[in-house]
Formats: C-alpha cells, sequence, structure tokens
C-alpha cells in the first residue's frame, strides 16, 4: 500500500508527536530517572501559532523607554520579533498562544533561553554574541557527529568557557537558495548551530557508538540530553579532560570509568534489593548504565516480556501461570526449540574454516527495526518505517497489530526473539491509531488500526498499561527478575553460560568481536551497516549472579489496606479558631518537645504558629491552643477568594517556609517566609486580575488569575531574590480557576470556567494540546507523575485523563467535594465531602475503597505522609490528631 501523506494524515500526524512528547520522558540518568526524550520535538498544535513578542498592548507602555534604549544599541530590523513587539497582532488573532521573554534590563528579569534551559535551538547573533574575550575562547575544537534518533549530523563540536557548541557543516548546502526562517519550532535540519550553556549539565556518561567507545552523552538540567559521537576514542577523552578542568558546579555525575565499576561503587542494587525503587527503575538505570540510550534506535533501553496470557478475560497477577519465564531468552521459552538451537550452535562451531563464531540466533532481541514496529502509530516513527519500506507501509500482516500475535511469533518463530521497550509499561498512546493511518487489510482478519489487546484489557490501552505495569511490579516478576537481568546485562550475556543457556547472538552484536583499525575502508562500512542491522548487546554489568531482591515488591506497588491509611483513633484538641488552611514544618531549630510547627489560617486570614510536642515512645501528641500562642502574621490587604477555595490560592515552595498567597483585591500575590513574616513581605504585581490560583513544583511556580492568563515564575530559595518571570501563557477565554504544574513531565495546565484545560510545555511555554469538559467547570486539577490528570469539577465529578488528554475514566452525581489530598506515592486519593464523610479512592481507577464518616463538620483537613500524621479541622474550632 503505498503511503500518501494527505494535508489532514499531516496535521494530525505533527499533533501527535506534540502530544507524545509529553509522556515519552523516560530517558535515562543516574540521579533523576524521569528524562524528557530529546529526540522528540516539543511544538504547537496547528490552531495555535508560536509568535514571540517581548511586549504586547498590555504592557507596551510600561516598557517602552527601556526597549527604545535597547534598540538604539542594535542594528533595527523591522522583521525582528524578539526586539521588538507587535502587540496589536495578538488582537488580531486570539487564538495565538504567546511566549512573552523579558530582556534582562527589564523589571520582571529572567534568564535568556539557553541560561534557563540549556539547549537553545537557534542562535540568534544579534541576541547571543558573547563580547568577553575571555568567554569567546574556544577550549577545546574537533570534528563530531550529533546524533537524533532519526538523524545524524556532521559538524563541529566546540568548548568555550560558558557553552558548548555544535555547527551543522552540511547547514549551507541544505539551504542554499532557501529563506532562512525565523521560527522557534524550527528543527535541527534547518539550524546551523546548537549550543547548551555548561551550568545546564548535570551528568556526562561515556557511550559507544556503532560498538566503539567514541561518544558521550550529555544530560541536563532540564532532562533533555544530547548524544555527540567523536569518531574515535582520543578525542572523546580530550573532550572529557577539557570539561572536567571547568569543575561545572552542577555536573553531579561525570561516568569516565567502566560502567560495572561504577555500578560495584553505587548502592543502587541494594536500594533494588531493599525495594526503595521499582521494577521499572532499576531497569531503566541499568539500561542507562549498560549504555541505551533514546537517542540511538540501535541502542534503545530493552525490557521483558512479562506475560504470556494475552486471552483471558480476567487475569490474576497472583497466579504464577500467566507469567514468562524469566529465567530463558524469549527464543527459548518454547522448549521444543532446544534441538534446532544446538544444532546450529554445533554446525558453526564444527565449521574450521568458517570465520564466523558460533551462535544461537541470527537476529537480536533489541534493534533499530524493532523500535520502528511497535512504534510504527507514532511520529517520528511512522516516517521511519515508510523510508525503510520504500515510500509506503510493509504488508499489513507483518506489522505490530496485535500483542496475541507478535507474542505468539516470538513463542514460536526462532527468527523473532525481539523482547519489549519501555513504552509498553508507561504509553498508552502507542497502542492507538491516533492519527487514523491506513495500514491496510490483513489477509484475514480485517484492517489494520488500533494494536488488539487482550480481553482482561477490557478496550482500553490504558488499563492494559496499567495492569502490564503492575504485573512488573508484581511479587513474581519481583522474585525473578534477577535471573532476565542475567541474561541481557549479567554473566549470561556472554561466554561459557551464555552457551549453557542458549543465549548467543550473532558475533558482530558483541563489542570485543569488533576492531575497525583492522579493516579496510570498505569493510569497515560493511560491518557498520551490519551493526546497524543485526542489533548491539548492551554493556555488560556483572559478571557474577545477580542478586536476588529482598522484598516482595517496591513498597509503592504495595496494594494497601485502607484501614492502614487512616487512623483508627483521634486526640482532640481546641483551636479556639475555625480552621481553613494549615500545613506542618520542621522547626528549623529544634528543641526538645517542639520538633515541629502547625501553621495555620482561620476564618479571618489571621496565620499562627502552633508548637507542638511528640512524644514518639507512646505516639501521643499535644498541640498548644491559639490562646497560648501569638499571632505570627495577619493578611491585611483582603481576599477576593471564597473560603472553600482558599487552598487553590496557597502553595508551598519545595517543602521551605516560603509560601506563596494569591487572591488580593489589588491583583498582586504574597511571597510569604513564615519566620520572617513581620520583617519582610513581598507582594508582586503582574497579573491584571485577581490571582485566582497557584501551583507549585520544585523551584518553579505558576499563577492564574481572572485575566486569563497564567504565569510561569522561578524562584531560587537559597537566595533572597525576587520571583523571576518565566513564561505568560495565553490561549484561555476565561477566567483561570486552576492550575498546576510538574517540573518532570515539563508540564504546566490551567482550567477555566469555560471548561477548557491547556496543557503546556514548561520549558517553551508552547501549548501542546487541550482537554474540553463539557458543560462543566475544572475547580481542582492535578498533574501524577504516572502521566495522569485527576480533575475535580463544580458539578461534582471526578475525571481523569492521561497526560495527552485521553478521557480514561469519570464518576458523575458524587456529593460536593470540598477538599482533597493525593497521598501513598501518588496512588490513594483522599476526598472530602459535604456529608463530612472522607472517602479513599485508588487514584488508577477511582474505584471507591473506604469511606469513614465523621460528627463533625469539617473545614479542612491536613495529611502528612512524611510525618504520618493526619488532622482534621472542625468548624466547631476542634483539631482532631491522628497517628497514620
Amino acid at each position: 500500500m503505498n503511503y500518501k501523506k494527505t494535508t489532514s494524515q499531516h496535521n494530525d500526524s505533527e499533533n501527535v508527536i506534540k502530544k507524545l512528547n509529553l509522556l515519552r520522558i523516560k530517558n535515562f540518568q543516574i540521579n533523576s530517572l524521569v528524562r524528557k526524550d530529546s529526540g522528540m520535538k516539543l511544538t504547537l498544535n496547528k490552531p495555535f501559532q508560536n509568535i514571540q513578542y517581548n511586549n504586547n498592548n498590555n504592557n507596551k507602555d510600561k516598557y517602552k523607554d527601556k526597549d527604545k534604549d535597547k534598540d538604539k544599541d542594535k542594528d533595527k530590523d523591522k522583521d525582528n520579533n524578539m526586539d521588538k513587539g507587535k502587540g496589536n497582532d495578538i488582537n488580531k488573532n486570539k487564538n495565538n498562544i504567546t511566549n512573552r521573554n523579558y530582556n534582562k534590563n527589564k523589571k520582571m528579569n529572567y534568564d535568556d533561553d539557553v541560561d534557563n534551559h540549556g539547549d537553545k535551538y537557534e542562535y540568534d547573533e544579534n541576541k547571543n554574541t558573547i563580547n568577553n574575550d575571555e568567554e569567546e575562547k574556544i577550549l577545546y575544537k574537533t570534528d563530531a557527529w550529533l546524533i537524533k534518533p532519526t538523524k545524524k549530523y556532521q559538524g563541529f563540536f566546540t568548548i568555550y568557557k560558558n557553552y558548548i557548541e555544535f555547527v551543522n557543516i552540511n547547514f549551507h548546502k541544505k539551504n542554499r537558495g532557501k529563506k532562512k526562517k525565523n521560527n522557534i519550532n524550527d528543527t535541527i535540519f534547518q539550524k546551523k548551530k546548537k549550543i547548551w550553556n555548561l551550568d545546564q549539565i548535570i551528568e556526562i556518561i561515556n557511550r559507544r557508538y556503532k560498538l566503539t567507545h567514541s561518544a558521550l552523552e550529555f544530560f541536563l538540567k532540564n532532562k533533555a540530553s544530547f548524544f555527540i559521537d567523536f569518531l574515535n576514542n582520543i578525542e572523546r577523552k580530550r573532550a572529557f579532560k577539557c570539561i572536567n578542568k571547568l569543575k561545572l558546579k552542577k555536573l553531579k555525575n561525570f561516568i569516565e570509568e567502566k560502567p560495572s565499576k561504577y555500578l560495584k561503587k553505587s548502592n543502587l542494587t541494594e536500594e533494588w534489593r531493599e525495594g526503595k525503587i521499582t521494577n521499572f527503575e532499576y531497569l531503566m538505570k541499568l539500561n542507562t548504565l549498560a549504555g541505551r540510550t533514546y537517542n540511538d534506535l540501535n541502542q534503545y533501553p530493552i525490557f521483558p516480556w512479562i506475560l504470556k496470557d494475552y486471552t483471558s478475560k480476567k487475569i490474576d497477577l497472583k497466579d504464577h501461570n500467566i507469567y514468562r519465564d524469566l529465567k530463558k531468552p524469549v527464543g527459548m521459552l518454547n522448549s521444543s526449540h532446544k534441538k534446532e538451537l544446538e544444532h546450529r550452535y554445533k554446525i558453526f562451531k564444527n565449521m574450521s574454516d568458517s570465520e564466523i563464531p558460533p551462535f544461537h540466533y541470527g537476529s537480536h532481541y533489541s534493534n533499530a527495526g524493532t523500535v520502528i514496529y511497535y512504534l510504527i502509530r507514532l511520529e517520528p516513527f511512522t516516517t521511519l518505517h515508510v523510508e525503510l519500506q520504500g515510500g509506503r507501509f510493509d504488508k499489513p500482516d507483518r506489522l505490530f497489530h496485535s500483542l496475541l500475535h507478535s507474542w505468539n511469533h516470538s513463542y514460536e518463530s526462532l527468527s523473532d526473539v525481539k523482547e519489549l521497550i519501555p513504552e509498553f509499561f508507561y504509553l498508552p498512546e502507542f497502542l492507538i491509531n491516533t492519527n487514523n493511518l491506513n495500514f491496510g487489510k490483513k489477509q484475514q482478519e480485517g484492517m489494520v488500526d488500533h494494536v488488539e489487546l487482550p480481553p482482561w484489557a477490557n478496550g482500553s490501552a490504558y488499563e492494559f498499561i496499567r495492569i502490564h505495569r503492575r504485573a512488573l511490579e508484581s511479587e513474581y516478576v519481583s522474585q525473578h527478575l534477577h535471573h532476565w537481568i542475567d541474561l541481557i546485562f549479567g554473566y549470561k550475556q556472554k561466554g561459557p553460560e551464555s552457551v549453557k543457556a542458549m543465549n548467543v547472538f550473532y558475533y558482530l552484536t558483541y563489542e570485543e568481536n569488533i576492531n575497525f583499525q583492522n579493516y579496510n575502508e570498505k569493510k569497515r562500512e560493511a560491518i557498520q551497516s551490519q551493526i546497524e542491522n543485526f542489533g548491539q548487546t548492551p554493556i555488560q554489568l556483572f559478571h557474577k549472579p545477580h542478586p536476588k531482591r529482598l522484598t516482595k515488591n517496591s513498597v509503592q506497588f504495595v496494594k494497601l489496606n485502607p484501614s492502614q491509611i487512616i487512623p483508627k483513633q483521634f486526640q482532640t484538641f481546641s483551636s479556639k479558631k475555625t480552621i481553613i488552611y494549615s500545613t506542618i514544618i520542621r522547626n528549623r531549630l529544634p528543641i526538645f518537645g517542639n520538633d515541629y510547627y502547625l501553621w495555620i489560617i482561620d476564618t479571618n486570614y489571621n496565620i499562627y504558629q502552633l508548637p507542638t510536642n511528640f512524644t514518639k515512645d507512646n505516639f501521643k501528641y499535644t498541640i498548644n491552643t491559639i490562646n497560648n500562642t501569638h499571632l505570627q502574621y495577619s493578611i491585611k490587604i483582603p481576599f477576593k477568594m471564597k473560603k472553600k477555595h482558599i487552598k487553590n490560592c496557597i502553595c508551598n515552595l519545595k517543602n521551605s517556609v516560603k509560601y506563596i498567597i494569591g487572591g488580593f483585591w489589588n491583583n498582586s500575590f504574597l511571597v510569604l517566609n513564615l519566620y520572617e513574616a513581620k520583617r519582610k513581605n513581598l507582594y508582586i504585581h503582574q497579573h491584571k486580575g485577581i490571582v485566582t490560583c497557584i501551583a507549585s513544583d520544585g523551584n518553579y511556580f505558576v499563577t492564574g488569575s481572572i485575566d486569563t492568563t497564567v504565569i510561569i515564575w522561578k524562584f531560587q530559595l537559597e537566595t533572597d531574590a525576587h520571583p523571576q518571570l518565566i513564561h505568560i501563557l495565553f490561549g484561555n477565554d476565561d477566567e483561570i480557576c486552576s492550575v498546576d504544574i510538574n517540573t518532570d513531565l515539563d508540564v504546566v495546565i490551567s482550567g477555566s470556567k469555560d471548561g477548557s484545560i491547556l496543557i503546556y510545555s514548561l520549558q517553551f511555554g508552547n501549548l501542546i494540546t487541550s482537554i474540553q469538559i463539557k458543560a462543566d467547570v475544572p475547580k481542582f486539577i492535578k498533574i501524577l507523575p504516572q502521566g495522569l490528570i485527576l480533575v475535580i469539577t463544580e458539578n461534582l465529578s471526578l475525571q481523569l485523563f492521561s497526560i495527552n488528554g485521553m478521557p480514561i475514566k469519570k464518576i458523575r452525581n458524587l456529593a460536593p467535594i470540598i477538599q482533597w489530598e493525593i497521598i501513598h506515592f501518588n496512588q490513594i486519593l483522599l476526598t472530602i465531602n459535604t456529608k463530612n464523610i472522607l472517602v479513599v479512592r485508588d487514584i488508577n481507577t477511582l474505584e471507591t475503597l473506604n469511606e469513614i464518616p465523621f460528627s463533625d463538620t469539617i473545614s479542612y483537613f491536613l495529611y502528612s505522609q512524611l510525618y504520618r500524621l493526619m488532622l482534621v479541622y472542625t468548624k466547631n474550632s476542634k483539631i482532631l490528631l491522628g497517628k497514620i
């Protein structure tokens, strides 16, 4: 079937790339597992054009004088929208999403793109030219290749004092006679230069490229990464040494030694054995150390087939019979293959004149073809597949169309021994034909469309991923995963033990069999081509049997008894006030009996500090009443927000004593240090309407307003500096009523009164996708680390979406929810309703696990997993405190 990209198909194809980049963030890093896939591009949906302005009509006068002074020092360029704002254009197209960048000379300043994000997509000579001669001095320069999942680029790699630069030497040839585009969303195909700030690099790891130790992979603070091949080990060491001399402060890991030695020094395996990290996290980190990366499809991360039951209507994860035998490679799962594999190995072993060492399998469990096969429904893998097939899709029966078919084929055929990829455990979208691609008709079973799921998934890709992930973290897999690690990363990967396990692959998949110095150019090219086609065996990490896990499974996936979540009994204290907000903070100067403080806000918006006395031996607590302590702070500017929405207007910064409070009539928000409240008050005025909601994550926080805008801010907690404005986000047509932010997922979301939820990139401020809730208002929204968006609406419903906007679950006709908390590794949802019932739910399914009624009317409750406390505040001025 010919592959013809119509206009609609092209738009859909681009849109799905934008959506899926949100969750394809499981790139590798030793210290920070969750990473953004640097090979994908976050861009805008078609209805919204990415236009950047320094100013618009609202702020034009505010910065007018400083812009004039700035323009005098630069060449006048009428087409340069980055230097002169075209505010009038905003009114012409209300759908345009504007990402406003403020220069350092302006009042609301923030770092340039390179400083903020480390990865700058377009080099602006006027903006980024460094005048300091010392900074311009070249410390190191060499020929190199920039490796991307879709292509590699030849150029020059240069290290300066403060940044790294890669220049694409084929840029002029490709773009000769073409007008240069000035769109920040252009990919490197149109770019001459690509630069990364050195202070954004947090990890550098030695890498192989085509089984040659000649590359480095750089991991950035924004969780992106880039992969540079230096062509030989000598140049790589020189680059390594040059960067090492700079002594970068933010560089956490500089892994030059062998991965196996590094692993021995780390406590990674012990953390896994003790259940401190999940099976998924451990496998990702092992993949990282073994040289697997998203930047090279031939070295893509490897995950095992877990289940073998793809026909049952229901599945019991406690039943050991549903699992694949992790002691055997895929080719040996079918016992009837044993004789054939032994015979094949003996034939090559007895061929004395053969240059090919004996092997069991002529194909490999991981290569670029395997990755493209699984991800064919996503771009850029759709395009890569079409290119490999000469401009058309492969025959429908040979495409990835059914999990049962793929499992049976791997089980029955010795020519297909591929394992799985990480997306099988976190990305439901790769199973869905979002773009409505015409893959053709199979010979017997109809058209190829979405991937056919097992019956126990109930036709839901999300349900399949959820169950499949839990299967990976199950007791059986936890107790047997070390056997599979021995095969892929361990002592059964090579040598006599690999022969016994029937785990020997074609010799060109092993790096010790490759020595390009002994080959002429023609043979070298032929071998490199074979390496790319056959696959590459990971770097060996273990030379002895991998130890077994001590615990049955990770603490994060232990199925809790609801009775273990809620305290069985509560102590009662009197507060003398009705509490509408509370938090608990460790005392910065702890003394005996006062290790923690409760900070509370009453109905008059007065802030109190309540000393507590915790006796850990018998778990008795004492809380002083408000009459026994002093008023810490009184919010003098009147609140606009209703008391029931107060939680949306207050947030804590990274478990510090700094709080952000919004909801004031004068359109400001307050930055409050709880320990210095009487001395320092910082009110920030930027919105043109009342700040209705605030959320934070790490050093970032986001504010939403009646003026329909959302602003991303960055706070340097180590200093007393004012918050830096990063992006102003547009696109909402009504008042913002809820926001949230997740730095790991690089996502900011906003919900407005018109029922729309917009999802933006934190790094670039670009709109990625949107969700529309019909005839309802998202009162509360929350981004969960597992890639879910929880929405609580005003019309008494709970809704669950994937981070790419796919609806998953909806529960209607609930009692009005007045407050909620997410606990136990983001697996449990607690809600309090107007009937004073505490409802415990599984957040992945929204299934009710337990309900606890209270006799008093509840005004607020606080649940602290860290301090193992639950406090319930009532309207008759009681504090109920219980030990979890």
